[in-house]
Parts: structure tokens; sequence; C-alpha cells
């Protein structure tokens, strides 16, 4: 399966000025990803109460929804944006943002190898 290609943070801004700036966390976005069912580099499957979390947001009238922003404002956020054109490329790019400030991936790749190594032994 190909990997999605990510557009720089640049080139998004000036396609879509009304993007916004990083307002969730790489959990948050990988998360969001997950629900939505991207493919499994990107995504990170929520906990038990994560999803029902997620699940009351999906499903909040707007006055409800409100009120949920004020105790979940990443997930609400997340789920806001996630229905726009380019709202994939923006959960990607928190993702890939966050992978190349930590090393995360890097990390989670040499623990895959170690693991496909130990079988193969």
């Amino acid at each position: 399966m190909d990997t999605p290609e990510i557009l720089a943070a640049a080139e998004l801004k000036a396609l879509h000025p009304d993007r916004p700036a990083r307002v969730v966390s790489a959990k948050v976005a990988r998360q969001m990803l997950y629900l939505l069912g991207d493919n499994e580099t990107w995504s990170e499957r929520p906990s038990g109460d994560e999803l029902l979390v997620w699940g009351a947001i999906r499903h909040a009238q707007p006055e409800l929804l409100a009120e949920l922003a004020v105790f979940y404002p990443e997930q609400v956020e997340a789920m806001k944006h996630s229905l726009k054109s380019w709202g994939l490329d923006w959960l990607r790019g928190i993702v890939e943002e966050s992978w190349a400030a930590t090393g995360e991936r890097l990390d989670a790749i040499a623990a895959e190898a170690d693991v496909l190594l130990e079988q193969c032994s």
C-alpha cells in the first residue's frame, strides 16, 4: 500500500487559507485518522473510554457540541476539520510533524524490525 503524499505545511496553507494552525495533538490526529479508516501507518486506535468521547462528539447536536468542546477541544476540532477537503492532509501533517520532532516513527519501525528478527531466529 502506498503512503499518501503529504503536502508541505506552506503548500497546504496556500491552497487552503482557512486551514487552522496546529490545534490538535498528534495523538488526537492519529485517533481521528483511525476513525476515518486511514491506514494503520498513520492511525492509533482510541481506548474504550476515548471511543465513547468520539462517539458523543460525532452524534452531538450543535448545542451539545459546543459544550463538549469545552472539555474535549482537540477532539471537536479534529472532527470538524476532518470533514473538509483538506482534512486528511491536515491530520497526516500533524502526525508527520510529530514524527519529525520526536523520531517516534523511527522508534516504532525499529521495534517492529526487532520483533520480526526475533520471529525469524
